[in-house]
Order: C-alpha cells, then sequence, then structure tokens
C-alpha cells in the first residue's frame, strides 16, 4: 500500500505514467499528505496548482445554488459555474481530497464533477489526483454512473485507466 502510493506519487510528480491518480484507502493512511505534497512540488516549479477538500468544492458548487425551505432549487447565477469550471480546469495539477465525504451528491452536483472530471480528462496537459474513503466497488453507489465510470476504467473521454492505488494501514493521526 504505503511503498505503492509513495512510487505511484514519485511517478505521478516527473509526469510518467498516468494522468490521474486515485489515492483510496482508510482515514489517517497518509493519501491527503501524498496529495498535499505533490501540490506544494508543483507549486515551487511556479505550475499552476491546487489542493482542494471535496467538501470546500461541493460548497463553493452549492454557494451558487439559494436556499428553499431548507433545501436547494436551482442555480440563481449559473454564470459561476462556469467561473469555477474553467477555474479548477485551468489548474496544471489539481488535488481533490477526500472526495464522497459528507451529504450524497445531488444530481446536480454530480452533473458538475462529471463535467469538471471531463474537461481535466481531455486536456492532456493536466494531472489530477483524488483522495477517497469510498470503496472503488462503491464508486457507482456513491458517485453515479458517470463519474464512477470515469474514475475506474477507459472511457470514449479518458484515453488511460486512471491509477488506483489502495492505501492500507492504521489511522496515523
Amino acid at each position: 500500500g504505503t511503498e505503492k502510493m509513495l512510487a505511484a506519487a514519485h511517478n505521478f510528480v516527473i509526469e510518467e505514467g498516468p494522468r490521474t491518480l486515485i489515492l483510496m484507502g482508510l482515514p489517517g493512511t497518509g493519501k491527503s499528505h501524498i496529495g498535499y505534497a505533490v501540490v506544494y512540488e508543483a507549486m515551487e516549479r511556479g505550475e499552476p496548482s491546487r489542493f482542494i477538500g471535496w467538501g470546500d468544492l461541493r460548497e463553493l458548487m452549492l454557494a451558487t445554488f439559494q436556499r428553499d425551505n431548507g433545501g436547494y432549487s436551482e442555480p440563481v447565477d449559473r454564470a459561476t459555474i462556469p467561473d469555477l469550471l474553467v477555474q479548477f480546469t485551468g489548474y496544471k495539477w489539481l488535488v481533490i481530497d477526500d472526495l464522497g465525504n459528507g451529504a450524497p451528491l445531488t444530481p446536480w452536483a454530480t452533473e458538475q464533477l462529471r463535467t469538471l472530471l471531463d474537461k481535466r480528462f481531455k486536456d492532456q496537459d493536466k494531472r489530477t489526483i483524488i483522495t477517497t474513503n469510498v470503496p472503488v466497488e462503491r464508486f457507482e453507489q456513491q458517485f453515479g454512473a458517470a463519474v464512477a465510470s470515469r474514475l475506474k476504467a477507459t472511457n470514449q473521454q479518458n484515453e488511460e485507466t486512471p491509477l488506483q492505488i489502495v492505501v492500507r494501514g492504521k489511522d496515523q493521526r
């Protein structure tokens, strides 16, 4: 687990191997730490990079919604969603930390995540790390079929299979 994760992170930083790295495992096993280290290294080289927790990214998306009787209705200002997508597809290096943590994805949030992943996968220069506690066999249930397909295997939009690494170990926090 850990040795494989470190080797994959090293190859990822030197831009060898798949452009998408998915680190799966229990909390406290170093997935976020590796993601942050990759972004830090890229920033040191002056490359556009961003580390963001899924909860924070979800909140940015939900901020474009208005509250209606305790729930969310349609987006109030759709112009902010394309802005967010442009921003997050613009980074050469992007880490989405803790994907699947928190409330289940709404159909709208699922569509925005699918769009973001599609845009990043189509650009040969973009590198993406996703960390998650969700096991691969629960991707479809947690993220929907379209997102699960993009995270699990090659498809029409993604010319390569993301490298999936299961990190095993005890919580080190």
